[in-house]
């Protein structure tokens, strides 16, 4: 189950965010992996022009991962490959990651932030926003996950709402 984002003021500058129902699919089952009680996560793969972003891909961790109760963090070489791997099938690019988080809520930790932070400042990466899809959940099968997606600008974040295309 993905919840939308707790109420707070939206401005109309907020991107309204795609996904395919096939990559939700994917991310959910990924999250399971969360049962061993470490987090995980991966990239989303899209587009993001304008006022409208498109989720079209997400990848998983990859094989060396970095899975902890508090921390998750991805194979940059795996990612930076099924990247590659999109740009040449569709023009998608690297706009954003998903990962979970064994307890609490679907809110970045202040290790997220200071990560988006980095990521919205390098000038080489050419971010003008980053996305972050976090799941989270009370039972230990995750099966009833809450996410939210956040909207990572140099302004600060902010929650989004997901539309299933």
């Amino acid at each position: 189950r993905v919840m939308d984002a707790p109420p707070a003021p939206l401005s109309n500058e907020l991107a309204n965010v795609l996904i395919r129902t096939d990559v939700l699919d994917f991310i959910l089952d990924e999250a399971e992996s969360s049962r061993d009680g470490k987090e995980t996560g991966g990239i989303l793969i899209g587009t993001d022009y304008d006022d409208v972003a498109e989720i079209r891909s997400a990848g998983g961790p990859g094989p060396r991962a970095v899975r902890r109760a508090d921390l998750f963090s991805r194979d940059t070489t795996f990612a930076q490959k099924l990247v590659d791997e999109e740009w040449q099938h569709d023009g998608s690019d690297w706009i954003g990651e998903w990962h979970t988080h064994t307890r609490g809520r679907p809110f970045p930790s202040e290790r997220d932030r200071r990560t988006y932070r980095r990521f919205i400042v390098a000038e080489d990466l050419g971010f003008a926003r980053f996305f972050s899809l976090i799941l989270v959940t009370n039972t230990d099968l995750w099966e009833d996950v809450e996410a939210v997606l956040w909207e990572v600008t140099q302004q600060g974040l902010k929650p989004c709402r997901l539309t299933l295309v």
